[in-house]
């Protein structure tokens, strides 16, 4: 049983991701209480995937299985250099910034990253414990 998205690259979109991927593991018989990692780490890569790649649609797989865990895949690609991504909300201070992808690695049980060709491909599995 699989979920694929494909999302444009808009701040607007991490909500998008969210509902739909909360709906499609309701509809699985996921409870609430289940889902609610697997929400934050699909807000969180996405969300890196608008502010920091953007080129072409966001590409987001999600994966339930029997065990009573989720694999996330998310897939972006780079922009041209020296272009940045539209619509992205300044963050003046550092400090605000830079802690998606340490709480990714946390709510994980195996996190990869993989950089090819322009493109971004960033996959987790998580052990859904309720």
């Amino acid at each position: 049983m699989d979920l694929a998205l494909s999302i444009p690259p808009v701040p607007q979109a991490v909500c998008h991701a969210r509902h739909r991927v909360r709906d499609w593991m309701a509809g699985a018989g996921w409870p609430a209480r289940a889902t609610n990692d697997v929400l934050l780490v699909i807000s969180e890569l996405v969300t890196n995937g608008i502010i920091h790649d953007g080129a072409k649609d966001i590409e987001v797989s999600v994966a339930l299985d029997e065990l009573g865990g989720a694999s996330v895949e998310v897939v972006t690609a780079d922009l041209p250099s020296g272009h940045t991504s539209p619509d992205v909300r300044a963050v003046s201070d550092p400090v605000e910034r830079g802690r998606g992808l340490a709480l990714v690695d946390a709510l994980s049980d195996a996190l990869s990253i993989e950089d090819r060709g322009g493109r971004r491909r960033t996959a987790c599995h998580l052990s859904l414990r309720y």
